[in-house]
């Protein structure tokens, strides 16, 4: 016990050190896989203090809590950990728009993408689920409207990321029925070059053909696989499905192909 309170005591009086050092955390040389015993002490009391931020009653005050975390977090931009992304994301399921706007901009600015992705995309799917059941009743209207703007949002973040740790929602996207959804994940796919996103806009492609996104997805599926199949211009229904065919089996034959999707 007297160990884990003198931690604590001094705890403080680290961090208050540390943060007299601009530039110190940034150039850490001992910093590197994992975070130096300093500053993996700096960031556990920043990740507890956003913890306790997020649970204030007022927005304005949990947007200061994010400030505060995000300006250790950018004294960490050599080691930006699991962790750090995990207490961020918790944000982006806050009732307030904004607070949550703000901590995806801060996800996005702060930590790293391949941790971003995962978190922000594994979001993203529940919030197309939930987006696939139609509205009922104005109030429930002015709720979807809302969430599904900020899903649009996710979902250009998550595609913007350009790392493989996106392609599980990004294909998720693509698997959207209403309209407006597949819009959307017709916009923010290409950034994403995996085989199994090259499969999902493939089929959704299918699913678009009197849809006004089949022109956006016609183009992503020639910038993500660069297939050679060509397009058939105003021809009949059998030469639509002869494309496809030629597709699914391009998509086959190219499927180990290692220069061709991310890694």
């Amino acid at each position: 016990m007297d160990f884990v309170r003198s931690r604590r005591n001094v705890l403080p009086m680290l961090i208050a050190v540390l943060a007299s050092l601009p530039g110190a955390a940034e150039e850490c040389a001992r910093c590197g896989a994992k975070l130096c015993d300093p500053h993996f002490l700096e960031e556990k009391a920043a990740i507890e203090g956003l913890r306790k931020g997020l649970a204030a009653a007022a927005p304005k005050d949990r947007l200061a809590a994010l400030d505060a975390y995000a300006d250790v977090s950018r004294k960490h931009l050599n080691c930006r950990t699991p962790a750090s992304a995990k207490a961020l994301g918790a944000a982006l399921l806050d009732g307030d728009k904004e607070v949550r706007n703000h901590a995806l901009a801060l996800l996005q600015e702060t930590q790293d993408p391949h941790n971003g992705a995962a978190l922000a995309g594994q979001l993203a799917m529940r919030f197309r689920q939930w987006l696939e059941k139609p509205p009922k009743t104005d109030a429930e209207k002015l709720k979807w409207d809302q969430e599904f703007d900020f899903y649009k949002s996710l979902a250009r973040y998550v595609n913007g990321t350009g790392v493989v740790e996106a392609s599980p929602a990004v294909a998720d996207f693509l698997e959207a029925v209403p309209r407006d959804l597949l819009a959307v994940a017709a916009e923010n796919c290409t950034k994403i070059r995996t085989h199994a996103v090259a499969v999902a806009v493939l089929r959704a492609l299918e699913r678009a053909l009197t849809l006004p996104c089949r022109g956006t997805l016609q183009s992503a599926w020639t910038t993500i696989t660069g297939c050679d199949v060509p397009v058939p211009s105003g021809g009949t229904p059998a030469d639509t499905t002869k494309y496809f065919v030629a597709c699914r089996k391009w998509l086959k034959e190219h499927q180990g192909d290692p220069d061709r999707w991310m890694k």
